[in-house]
């Protein structure tokens, strides 16, 4: 099964940002736009998170039942 959310590295050191999320589907995308304000998503089909901001999104997604694959570094990734 696909899942709604891919969880990637940011590609740029912004202290700011820990991960980046990407919709899979229409769902997730509609989603995201939904619960994450315009300065987290520079572009429409992404969003750029902090580790708090990451936190809630992934709990209350979780709870809505959509799904996560993570793309992160084992090293690197702090599940909230």
């Amino acid at each position: 099964m696909t899942p709604d959310f891919l969880i990637h590295p940011p590609a740029s050191s912004r202290p700011d940002v820990v991960y980046i999320v990407t919709p899979q589907n229409s769902r997730a995308l509609c989603w995201m736009i939904a619960r994450t304000s315009p300065s987290q998503r520079p572009e429409h089909t992404i969003a750029q998170l902090g580790l708090d901001a990451f936190a809630t999104f992934y709990r209350e997604a979780n709870s809505d039942g959509l799904t996560f694959e993570d793309h992160m570094s084992p090293l690197r990734i702090k599940q909230p």
